[in-house]
Parts: C-alpha cells; sequence; structure tokens
C-alpha cells in the first residue's frame, strides 16, 4: 500500500498502520497520514494505540524542553558590563508557516476528534523539517562563544565612544537607510544599557538588567557604522569598524540567529551587510543579504499588516 507522509519523506518502508511503526518510534504519531478520506475503522481499531503514542510523545517532548532550558540557562554568560541574557519571546517564538506550507495541510486534513484533542500538527512536524529552534547554534561549540564573550568583554568601548559614534550613525546615516526600525526606543534602551552598566562596573556586581544579545548584535552594529562614517583618520575608523561588526557578529551568533532569527538579529544583519559594502565587500553583502531576507520570510515579515 502507499506509504504515510512521513515515510515517503524519509524514503522508508512503511507498515501502513495508523499510526506506523516509524511513526511511533519517532514520537510523532498525529503526523501518520495516509490521505484526507481514511476509513473511520481504521482510526477506531487504532485509537487506543495513538492515545498511549501520544502520551508518550508528549513526556518526550516535555523533558526534551526541560534539558533545553537547563542548557540554554548555562550557555549565557554574564560579565561585567557585557550582561547577556537569553529572552524567551525572542527563543522560542513561533516560525512563521506560509498557507501552502505542509504542516497547514495537514492540518486542515486531520480528523476532527484531533481537532477537538489540540493536536498542534504544525509544531509536531517542526522537527521533521528542520524547524525545531531548541537546538544550540550548530557552527560554533558553547565553549568557544563563551571564550569569546570573554575576549569581547575586556575590548568594550567607553560609554563616551558610544555616544560619539552613535550620534554619527543617528545623524548621517539613519535617517537615510532606515535600518533600525525605532531608532528613538533602541536610543532610550541604549541609555538603561549603559547606565546600567556603569553602576554594575563600580560595584562589581551582575546586572539586575539583562539584554537580549540581538540587541548587542544592533548596537556593535550601529557603533561599526558610526566609526565609518565618524570624522576620524581612514585606517582608525576601519580598525574600529571591522572590530565592532565582528562583535556584532559574534552577539548574532549567541542569539543563535540561524535558528531562532528575530526582528532585532534581521536589523543587525542588515547593518552588517551595510558595514560590508562600505568596505568595498560588495560579493559578501549581496551574499549576506540574500541570508537576511530568508531569515525574515522565516518570521513572515514579508507580508503587509493588516
Amino acid at each position: 500500500g502507499t506509504a504515510c507522509w512521513p515515510c515517503r519523506q524519509r524514503k522508508v518502508k512503511c507498515d501502513n498502520k495508523q499510526p506506523c511503526e516509524n511513526c511511533v518510534k519517532r514520537e510523532h504519531p498525529q503526523l501518520c497520514s495516509y490521505k484526507p478520506n481514511r476509513s473511520s475503522a481504521t482510526k477506531n481499531a487504532s485509537a487506543h494505540q495513538n492515545g498511549q503514542s501520544k502520551k508518550r510523545a508528549r513526556s518526550f517532548s516535555e523533558a526534551h524542553e526541560e534539558s533545553r532550558k537547563s542548557e540554554r540557562g548555562d550557555s549565557w554568560p554574564r560579565t561585567i558590563g557585557v550582561s547577556t541574557s537569553l529572552d524567551d519571546t525572542e527563543s522560542v517564538g513561533d516560525r512563521y508557516l506560509g498557507q501552502n506550507s505542509i504542516p497547514v495541510l495537514l492540518r486542515e486534513q486531520s480528523s476532527p476528534i484531533e481537532k477537538n484533542e489540540s493536536v498542534d500538527i504544525r509544531g509536531d512536524m517542526r522537527s521533521i523539517l528542520g524547524l525545531d529552534t531548541s537546538a544550540p547554534f550548530p557552527l560554533m561549540s558553547s565553549r568557544h562563544l563563551h571564550r569569546l564573550a570573554q575576549d569581547i568583554s575586556a575590548e568594550l568601548p567607553s560609554d563616551r565612544e558610544v555616544m560619539k559614534l552613535f550620534r554619527t550613525y543617528k545623524e548621517i546615516p539613519q535617517p537615510f537607510w532606515g535600518f533600525v526600525c525605532d531608532i528613538d526606543d533602541f536610543e532610550s534602551k541604549l541609555m538603561v544599557y549603559l547606565e546600567d552598566r556603569s553602576r554594575n562596573a563600580s560595584t562589581a556586581m551582575k546586572s539586575s538588567r539583562p539584554v537580549a544579545a540581538s540587541w548587542l548584535a544592533i548596537l556593535f552594529a550601529v557603533l561599526a557604522v558610526g566609526s565609518q562614517y565618524h570624522e576620524s583618520p581612514y585606517h582608525i575608523r576601519t580598525r574600529d569598524s571591522q572590530r565592532y561588526i565582528q562583535i556584532s557578529f559574534h552577539f548574532l551568533r549567541l542569539g543563535n540567529f540561524l535558528l531562532r532569527p528575530s526582528f532585532d538579529s534581521i536589523q543587525a544583519l542588515l547593518l552588517t551587510s551595510f558595514v560590508l559594502l562600505n568596505d568595498m565587500k560588495a560579493e559578501a553583502s549581496w551574499a549576506l543579504t540574500g541570508l537576511t531576507c530568508r531569515l525574515a520570510q522565516s518570521l513572515g515579515l514579508q507580508r503587509t499588516s493588516s
């Protein structure tokens, strides 16, 4: 007979049960779908087995969530001046799924019983489609991320330097390009961040207002652009802009911009592309802009607001 949809995607043998053995083993029995008008007799015969499988799948997902939270708490270093914290709203944001996407189509053809039980096929489908946002940043180990964070904390610019470069960015590139969506809100948050940083530096205490890594990525990208437009000697502008954009990209990695993109990380990536373009690296800027467009689409930013 015809294999179920997950088995067809993996190109593995299916036993044609409802749910099949493969879907039960992989803890997603509710995704085992053959065609919309499957006979009700088959569904009733497998109702008990499906219920047991759903319980196992639920317990597995809860255990996975607990382990993810514990890993997340250990992977965010706090140093004087760089207080980063993984904001839940930034980390576990829903991935945008288009109206013609496979999870939405399967959701529409699920049985009324499954809909009454509030089975979220779209959420369970993420692991199959590679949209599970609980995975860590895939291109660097947490040990190296920690080490880089310690190096960054020793090279942070002074408050005076930050304000000088921020004013340069706000007065020159921002009115023409508008990479930071709400510059006034960003400026107010910057004032709070600098005050909190100065207070913690004098008392050697941890920050009482943790800052998301993606927001820090915007900050250092703004400093990089400000360095390029500041009235300093060319070699100083080039040196500072390269240093700040490297720090910005590190905070993008800390925020796991590939698997957990956010509106802040999109803004930081646009600023990074602009820095590369000004630095005569047009090909790198073009490639990064393409990636940024894909990440923006994954958040549904291409939709017009209703």
